[in-house]
């Protein structure tokens, strides 16, 4: 990895698996280890063989000097640290299924209220799943959906969520990834009631209701309920620490995980919880 544009669109490689729909760096086009298909917005470019990217995802994954040296570069600008929180959720995810001695990886994410308090509540997110699929496009999906204990990334500019999982327990985990706080992009129409108000663009499912679009992801039907359902988990992780956000109506429901060292090597272990 070389500059700092080789190291974000390194990023954008490994969140996609291997492809992504934004325009490589200069490094990375000269490489000759990209090429592209398409044309117009379907254009992605692709790591060129299994061994690139493998040596690729090598880099995200070994939670060494090489790991932190990408990550120190993306949080160092502001146009890429999140890219640099979203990496350090996924390499996460990876290691805790590689890791695992039975191939399956248990989660749980410290979460509190949007209060940063725990009081008479355990806000903590627990989920197990077996794999983890990166989506570059919705239209990778694959037909009949993916099955239980699937963590799934979706694909840049995916409508409301970043993440969806499917856990071995059969709950329906929403992840979104931001550096602002959550009243801030609540403000936006960005928040847990995206879920219900955000329509899909995506070609067949055009107008379906961002909930129920992601549930058919893995088989689950449209219950038509405008909350989530006892089985389903809202987290919004950021790195931003503003304390006491507000805390009403829908907002009950979303589990807060924040710190201004999510993203930041040393520190995986203590936010990514295992």
């Amino acid at each position: 990895v070389g500059g700092d544009n080789d190291a974000a669109f390194s990023a954008e490689l490994f969140l996609g698996g291997g492809q992504s729909n934004k325009l490589p760096s200069d490094g990375w086009r000269n490489s000759g280890l990209v090429s592209s298909f398409g044309t117009g917005r379907d254009r992605v470019w692709r790591v060129v063989c299994p061994p690139a990217w493998s040596a690729l995802k090598a880099i995200f994954l070994r939670n060494d000097g090489a790991t932190a040296r990408v990550l120190d570069v993306l949080r160092a600008h502001e146009q890429s640290v999140w890219i640099a929180l979203e990496v350090a959720l996924v390499a996460r995810m990876e290691d805790c299924v590689a890791s695992s001695k039975d191939g399956e990886g248990f989660v749980c994410l410290p979460c509190t209220d949007l209060r940063h308090e725990s009081a008479g509540h355990d806000w903590k997110v627990r989920f197990s799943f077996e794999r983890v699929v990166r989506l570059a496009s919705p239209a990778h999906i694959p037909d009949g959906g993916y099955r239980r204990g699937t963590f799934v990334v979706l694909w840049r500019g995916a409508e409301a969520m970043d993440c969806v999982v499917f856990s071995m327990e059969k709950r329906v985990i929403y992840l979104q990834i931001s550096l602002e706080p959550y009243t801030t992009k609540k403000a936006k129409g960005k928040g847990l009631d995206a879920l219900f108000s955000t329509r899909v663009q995506t070609a067949g499912h055009a107008g379906k209701q961002a909930r129920a679009f992601y549930r058919s992801m893995f088989g689950l039907s449209d219950d038509g309920s405008a909350t989530l359902s006892d089985e389903e988990t809202y987290a919004y992780i950021t790195t931003d620490t503003t304390r006491k956000q507000r805390l009403e109506g829908s907002d009950e429901r979303v589990h807060l995980l924040s710190g201004d060292k999510l993203c930041d090597p040393g520190a995986l272990h203590k936010f990514w919880r295992v």
